[in-house]
């Protein structure tokens, strides 16, 4: 299922404040499950050119109709460095703002859904326009395995996998909180 935004089912602002129509004037949308539990991915399109790629732990709150933290950081920094999309994936698709629910062993469907999520990284990792691939999967256990996964694929596609800097152990920040001069480093996983 595909949550997009249009003309007619825009959501209202309060006061003051951009609709999704005017926030992403080309487009804007998500991948979901029917059910909602997953989401493979969500672009947000301000202008026509080149777009980034994030790659991080898991979905949040943000879907096809609305921006979280995250996404509103995201679409900043890649504003900053002029491009016109941001496009998101992650190492798990399960929803939750709790990510310690990665660890709980997932039923079939999870299983179904995580394998989609692999081959929807790597059709994104494909699509025409892309220009930079930032992993940002912070220090999370289960990262690490399915970052190393997602490292491989980036290069395997012929990108560089870049970063915002790592953390003491080396794995790639997360951007909600980094300060919006904060440097693009290439991404090396740690052993």
């Amino acid at each position: 299922m595909s949550a997009q935004g249009s003309l007619f089912d825009a959501p209202t602002a309060p006061r003051g404040r951009p609709t999704m129509d005017e926030l992403y004037p080309e487009g804007y949308g998500a991948d979901l499950s029917e059910d909602g539990r997953f989401r493979w991915a969500l672009w947000r399109n301000w202008a026509k050119g080149p777009h980034a790629l994030f790659a991080a732990l898991n979905p949040s709150i943000a879907d096809g109709m609305q921006d979280d933290a995250t996404i509103k950081k995201e679409v900043e920094f890649c504003k900053r460095w002029g491009l016109a999309t941001l496009r998101k994936v992650n190492t798990s698709p399960l929803v939750s703002t709790d990510p310690t629910l990665l660890l709980v062993p997932g039923d079939y469907t999870r299983k179904v859904a995580e394998a989609t999520n692999l081959d929807v990284i790597h059709a994104e990792l494909r699509r025409p326009g892309l220009q930079l691939v930032v992993v940002a999967w912070g220090a999370f256990p289960e990262a690490l395995d399915r970052g190393r996964v997602i490292v491989q694929m980036v290069r395997d596609a012929g990108h560089l996998p870049m970063c915002l800097g790592t953390t003491k152990d080396g794995h790639p920040k997360h951007p909600c909180r980094l300060a919006y001069a904060t440097p693009l480093v290439r991404y090396e996983a740690p052993t």
